[in-house]
């Protein structure tokens, strides 16, 4: 069965689901981020515990790297607008969009 962006609301979830996925367990997917982004891996390694957030710069990088089409790379893009959101209000102002 194929991963369906549109089932997580969490982009870090979905990027270890979607790396899980890859060939090898995805084995260097980060490694590729970090050269995509042209940055650290240890800022990768940040993001994914949590410590910080991609931005949408980034964000956009990293929708060509898992090939989203134009659907799931604005999908991408809104979980990535709702990890940042320092509001609730905000926060419901993506969730609407994501749903």
């Amino acid at each position: 069965m194929a991963l369906s962006i549109f089932e997580y609301d969490d982009y870090l979830e979905y990027l270890e689901a979607y790396a899980a996925s890859l060939p090898k367990r995805g084995y260097g997917f980060r490694s590729q981020i970090a050269r995509e982004l042209n940055c650290q891996t240890a800022y990768v390694t940040q993001v994914f515990k949590r410590q910080a957030h991609f931005s949408l710069d980034q964000a956009e990088i990293i929708n060509r790297i898992c090939r989203h089409d134009a659907m799931s790379a604005d999908y991408f893009l809104l979980m990535v607008l709702l990890a940042r959101a320092q509001t609730e209000e905000l926060r419901r102002r993506w969730r609407k969009q994501m749903d």
